[in-house]
């Protein structure tokens, strides 16, 4: 072991570069050639931040943190300059709105109105907001997504009183919410004298009149106006 040399087919046969002693071509007992920069395993690889020139470990060139040569960046320093490495090994800014990323439109942290954006790859504003330059603003409501501040393409239907259907319209009476297909999901004016939804008719014994349930005029104890019973 101790003289570089390993036994293969009956012969003994010299390690090969960066191994000092090892068991065979690719497995390294320990290392020669620049020993505190390299991985002490079995390649005996330069440690990130060097690349092997095949004698020894030479430095990657700021921004690089890896690099496979002196001019091929495998990953850069992101932590502090916001840049990735591209399909070529150059160094590149990340696009808005990454502070971090691994490529164009992945992103590792965002940047700009942090609170109001996913935390994923995106980055993109939550659901609510738009971009608007470098800031995500709040939908207008009734809106509860939009694309600008003008383009709504959803309502906040649950509570707002409104649906969407091309733009956010009002719920017909009697709703006081609906969902987008024009179905009340819960009912106003005297929700007491009205049927549970989907209809929010009035109940046996009320007429609808305007915006009102009106009791039927006795003995009618089912009427469709104060003359119809």
């Amino acid at each position: 072991m101790k003289t570089g040399l390993y036994p293969k087919s009956g012969k003994c046969v010299p390690c090969e570069y960066p191994c000092l002693t090892c068991s065979s071509k690719t497995y390294c007992y320990s290392c020669g050639y620049d020993v505190e920069k390299r991985v002490a395993d079995s390649t005996c690889r330069c440690k990130d931040g060097w690349w092997d020139d095949k004698s020894e470990c030479r430095p990657c060139i700021t921004p690089c943190t890896a690099c496979t040569s002196e001019t091929f960046c495998t990953w850069c320093d992101s932590n502090n300059t916001g840049l990735y490495a591209d399909k070529n090994g150059i160094c590149k800014p990340c696009y808005y709105p990454c502070v971090m990323c691994k490529g164009p439109g992945v992103c590792i942290t965002c940047g700009w109105d942090i609170e109001n954006r996913k935390t994923d790859s995106t980055c993109t504003c939550l659901r609510g907001y738009y971009e608007c330059g470098t800031k995500c603003k709040p939908c207008i409501a009734p809106c509860k997504a939009c694309t600008s501040e003008t383009n709504c393409i959803d309502c906040n239907n649950a509570t707002s009183g409104y649906y969407y259907k091309d733009y956010c319209r009002p719920c017909d009476y009697p709703c006081v919410t609906c969902d987008d297909n024009m179905k009340c999901l819960t009912c106003g004016y005297e929700p007491t004298k009205r049927n549970a939804i989907p209809g929010c008719t009035c109940k046996v014994g009320y007429y609808e009149l305007g915006y009102s349930c009106m009791d039927c005029v006795a003995p009618c104890i089912k009427c469709s106006s104060p003359s119809i019973c």
